[in-house]
Parts: structure tokens; sequence; C-alpha cells
């Protein structure tokens, strides 16, 4: 490679002052951040040999454009879900209805009560709204808006700790089973049916459904199990519960 080629690209400041990047309406930020990529593309090219002659000013200036206005789109997008799993993580779990994302935007658009008791004036608890809701729909004692589905398993291992065994495997619900369409729901009702009657104290379908599992206060009858509904699936494992919490 000749070092001279590498020497006739312009510098980032004076690529940007270009009139057609100086005065293009994007922040200058992205431009920069535009100019320095494409400035070390072409370095790079240059040194592998798959350029063999420095770029001119009105290309280079183009691409920068191009890239700069790439960059400033939304990192998020409209996408179609064929994968057949109705409630996919990668692709944003549920969709919010009309109404609620409406209901959204209005809120996220100024300061709104979320935790402030109104009726009463004084500071109210973030989840509470929703936690009345929940109980409402699935008919639960009681119920408690968490962040992530890692905070509900520390939540879930702590009642284990706690010895609550059946109490834990008396109150499992997913949500997520009610919206499978029939072929899927009868499926995974006849995995239910069979592990208690295995012995399990409870069975639920995990997260949206990538796995079914039971609770069992014996672990020989959890390995019996295992070994009949083995027969059942291609894939299935018997888990041992942590000695304790960390």
């Amino acid at each position: 490679m000749n070092p001279e080629l590498l020497r006739r690209l312009p510098k980032m400041d004076l690529l940007l002052a270009r009139p057609a990047l100086a005065e293009h309406p994007l922040p200058y930020p992205v431009k920069r951040q535009a100019a320095r990529q494409v400035l070390d593309d072409c370095r790079r090219a240059l040194r592998e040999g798959a350029l063999a002659s420095v770029p001119g000013p009105e290309e280079l200036e183009g691409a920068v454009l191009r890239l700069a206005e790439r960059l400033s789109r939304p990192a998020l997008g409209r996408v179609i879900n064929a994968t057949g799993i109705v409630l996919h993580t990668n692709l944003g779990r549920a969709p919010l209805s009309r109404r609620a994302a409406e209901a959204v935007g209005q809120a996220a658009r100024g300061d709104s009560n979320l935790e402030y008791d109104l009726p009463n004036r004084c500071r109210g608890r973030r989840g509470e709204a929703a936690e009345g809701l929940l109980c409402s729909l699935t008919g639960a004692e009681g119920a408690l808006a968490v962040n992530n589905n890692a905070a509900a398993v520390f939540l879930l291992l702590s009642a284990l700790a706690a010895g609550d065994l059946a109490g834990v495997a008396r109150r499992m619900y997913n949500v997520f089973e009610d919206a499978l369409p029939p072929r899927r729901a009868a499926e995974i009702q006849r995995l239910k049916t069979e592990l208690i009657q295995q012995g399990a104290l409870g069975a639920c379908m995990s997260g949206t459904g990538s796995a079914l599992f039971g609770l069992f206060s014996d672990g020989e009858a959890a390995a019996r199990a295992r070994d009949a509904l083995a027969l059942l699936c291609p894939t299935c494992f018997l888990a041992r519960p942590v000695e304790k919490l960390v």
C-alpha cells in the first residue's frame, strides 16, 4: 500500500465543514460519528487493497450523509411476527392496543401521579393500580408487580426457602396460557395433567412457553415423572433446588 494514499484523505473537520454537511439539519454529533466511520472504513479499505484510489470529496460527502441519515433513524421499527409464538420476547412480547398505546403516550408527555395518591394527597405505591387489576383479572388473593422475570423468580425462591412449597404450587398461574391457540393449549394441559398425576404439587408454563415445569416435594417422584414424561417429550430434565439463596 502506498502511504501517500492515506495522507490524501481529508481531515474530519475539513470534511464536516463542506457546505452540504455543515448546513444539513442533522445533529452535529451524528454527522461527526458518520464522518469518523466513513474515513475509518476508507483507511481500512486502502490498507487491505480494496480501494485503489482515494474517493473524491463529493463521494465522501455523500457517504457521510447517507450514513448519518441511517444513524439518525429510530432503532426500533415494526416487524411481522411469523414465528408461530404469539408473545415473543425478541419481538417485544405483547403489542399494546391502540387505546393502551394512546394512554401511555398521554401519560408520558408530562408529569403523572406515578407514585402519588391523588384522593388522599399523599405518596402512593407505584404498582398499586396494576396489582389491583391483576387480582381482578386472575382472581388471586394478592399480586405484586416486579420489573422483570428475574425479580419474580427471586420472590418465588424466597417463598420456596420459607418452606411453603405447596402454597407456591397452588398459586402458580401463567396468563400466557390463556393466549395459546387451541391445539397448543390442549398439548400444554395434557402435559400439566401428566405432571400432577406423577406427583407434582403444581405445574405451569414458564414465561412465554419455552418450557413447562412441575414442582415436587419428593425427589424420587420427580425422577419417576422425568422418566415417564421422557416418553412424551423429546427434552425432559430433572432440576434440583439450590441449597440456599445468596
